[in-house]
């Protein structure tokens, strides 16, 4: 016996969060095999919070979380994870001993650079996949989030509901 759960509406419009995190695990995992062909040992998870460390270093936890808009604990695990790896280091910052900063190394600056030239390449082969499927699906996953911020899911369905009271 057979059976496509997304071939019932309900599912089709009400998991999109399953469907998300269904392609973000087909993404991270084929972006990780690339990342391995480039020989980058970074984890795809944890790009972010090292693209973010080469553009702007030194940064502090707090600010890597603020620019890459995640909460403070992702981050320190971002961060543990490159430290595993030595691509950062911690230090005081001069102007304030209280607050520490985080570099990146040698090795990481090299793993940044490879990284860099990988994500180029692979924002090339997104292009070419966007135009294929027909949308933008970076452009419609921002769009989605600054929605969701303005008017949450919650706020939504109080909405319906009170359409619906009215008909």
């Amino acid at each position: 016996m057979e059976h496509d759960f997304f071939d019932l509406e309900l599912a089709q419009t009400a998991f999109l969060g399953k469907q998300l995190s269904d392609l973000l695990r087909l993404l991270d995992s084929q972006a990780g095999a690339v990342y391995r062909d480039s020989g980058i040992v970074v984890p795809v998870a944890v790009s972010s919070t090292l693209m973010a460390l080469h553009a702007f270093e030194p940064l502090s936890m707090a600010d890597v979380a603020t620019i890459l808009k995640h909460p403070h604990q992702t981050i320190a695990q971002h961060l543990g994870i490159l430290d595993k790896f030595h691509l950062i280091e911690k230090r005081s910052d001069p102007k304030d001993r209280r607050r520490s900063e985080i570099i990146l190394t040698k090795q990481g600056r090299a793993e940044a650079d490879r990284l860099e030239i990988c994500l180029s390449q692979i924002a090339r082969a997104y292009k070419a996949f966007y135009a294929e499927i027909g949308i933008d699906l970076s452009a419609v996953m921002l769009a989605a989030q600054e929605a969701l911020t303005d008017a949450p899911l919650k706020a939504r369905l109080s909405q319906i509901m009170t359409l619906d009271e009215t008909l």
